[in-house]
């Protein structure tokens, strides 16, 4: 088996120049460069009781408060060259 050639589907090894998976049947194609490594720091945050916090403030006074923690958290992220990938509320 050549390293590096495997099924993108069930991770089967196959046989040098397969063009289909022996195990599984899908079409497959060998990876131009071999898999790599990255670090990564996952931020999870929750603002406990939000919902509760909106019926006190109002939804545009809680919208206002959100932005400014998205803000502030963006802000410390591009200081250490992060990405925000995505922000989502509650049920999203």
């Amino acid at each position: 088996m050549t390293a590096g050639l495997v099924c993108g589907v069930c991770g089967s090894g196959l046989p040098p120049n397969s063009k289909f998976c022996n195990e599984c049947g899908p079409a497959v194609a060998a990876s131009a460069e071999p898999a790599g490594y990255k670090l990564v720091t996952v931020l999870f945050a929750d603002v406990v009781h939000s919902m509760d916090i909106a019926a006190e403030v109002g939804a545009e006074w809680l919208r206002e408060i959100m932005a400014e923690l998205v803000r502030n958290c963006a802000s410390v992220m591009q200081r250490y060259d992060g990405t925000m990938d995505k922000f989502t509320c509650d049920g999203g």
